[in-house]
């Protein structure tokens, strides 16, 4: 019995050991995460900052320039200023007398020849509305071949033996006007007629493919070389002469000036040339009959540097045959325009004492550029007709 209760006594104590063990929670085991032992990562040895070699400054690429050209010494070779174009000349043509060569400007004549080595180009109304050219050329034009043909050559005006004065010239024409605007002959000592006279007879001659009277030219370097054995002939300028122009050394442009691109004179209906300002060349280009106006003899255009137009008094003498009479007398003046490197200005011009003098606004000579100059003597009552662009 004791047996028994003893092993009851022991199942008891198991069951509530065995109670007690399956209520006791088991502690949860906090676990500490096992990290690998860190792999040894190799410490970079920083790259080193590395001292930037020089690179070598680029040597800048230059635009060539072009090594200035000295201004020549032309007084050391021999030259001196034309009298008519104030550019450098060989020395021993500069006193020289020039050559006033009466040439036809109708379109029966077009194109005329030589005309492009003119220095210096007057052209006035003569008549039924048709003008004429006198052409200057420099002395040394006698040695040009091109000038063995100038022309076509027509008779000469009083007027235009005035303004030839203006620069002692040897007046050069082929018969003269009207008998009462004064036979040319009488008019001038130093005419050279080629109607009349053994050296105008040597140095004319006609084109006989041309029709009459448009057909006889001028042979320069003959007339040269017959004048130089003709007494007759003074050969050198006047030690008192005293020439119209005044020239700049060197270029400059106008002041208190206004733009002109083109200019027009209108001297007639029929006559109305007009001038365009090339912007290449610093000149002005001649157009007539909606033409440029170019030299038959070497295809060059009529060009100038200077353009002037002169507004004068002008009168018809005979009716019926429309000559005109432009008053030159020592006492005449007018107004006028001067146009150079695209722009003008209003000048004044009078003859006194029976030379041409030029004036600007302000009442001083005026100076123009160095170059070839052409001069448009133009009636007033055709004033509006300059018309400028």
């Amino acid at each position: 019995m004791n047996k028994t209760r003893s092993l009851l006594l022991s199942l008891v104590i198991l069951a509530v050991f065995a109670l007690c063990a399956c209520g006791k929670e088991e502690p949860t085991q906090t676990l500490t995460p096992v990290t690998e032992a860190p792999s040894s990562t190799p410490t970079v040895a920083p790259t080193p900052t590395l001292t930037p070699t020089p690179t070598n400054t680029p040597t800048p690429t230059l635009t060539p320039t072009e090594t200035p050209t000295p201004t020549p010494d032309y007084k050391a070779m021999g030259y001196e200023r034309s009298v008519l174009t104030g550019l450098w000349i060989p020395g021993e043509y500069v006193n020289m007398r020039p050559y006033a060569v009466m040439v036809n400007n109708i379109k029966d004549a077009y194109p005329q020849s030589s005309i492009s080595r003119a220095s210096v180009v007057y052209e006035c109304m003569e008549e039924f509305g048709i003008t004429r050219m006198m052409c200057l050329y420099e002395a040394f034009c006698a040695e040009d071949e091109v000038c063995k043909r100038v022309g076509s050559v027509r008779s000469g005006r009083p007027y235009f033996i005035d303004f030839s004065r203006d620069f002692d010239t040897i007046y050069v024409h082929f018969g003269f006007g009207d008998a009462k605007t004064g036979e040319v002959k009488n008019y001038i000592n130093d005419s050279i007629d080629g109607i009349k006279g053994s050296i105008g007879l040597n140095c004319f001659y006609r084109d006989n493919t041309l029709p009459s009277p448009h057909n006889c030219f001028l042979d320069l370097p003959k007339l040269a070389l017959t004048l130089k054995n003709a007494s007759k002939y003074r050969k050198t300028m006047s030690e008192s002469l005293n020439p119209p122009f005044s020239f700049y050394e060197e270029e400059e442009d106008i002041k208190d000036s206004k733009p002109a691109k083109k200019v027009t004179v209108n001297f007639s209906t029929y006559a109305k040339p007009y001038f365009l300002y090339n912007e290449e060349t610093g000149t002005y280009d001649r157009y007539q009959w909606d033409v440029q106006h170019k030299d038959s003899q070497t295809g060059d255009p009529y060009t100038f540097k200077n353009v002037i137009v002169m507004l004068v008094t002008e009168t018809t003498i005979e009716p019926t045959s429309d000559f005109q009479y432009i008053n030159l007398d020592s006492k005449s003046s007018g107004s006028g325009y001067y146009f150079c490197n695209g722009k003008y200005i209003a000048i004044t011009w009078d003859r006194v004492p029976g030379t041409t003098r030029f004036y600007d606004a302000s009442g001083k000579p005026l100076v123009i550029n160095p170059g070839k100059t052409y001069i448009a003597v133009c009636p007033k009552k055709s004033a509006k007709g300059v018309v400028i662009e």
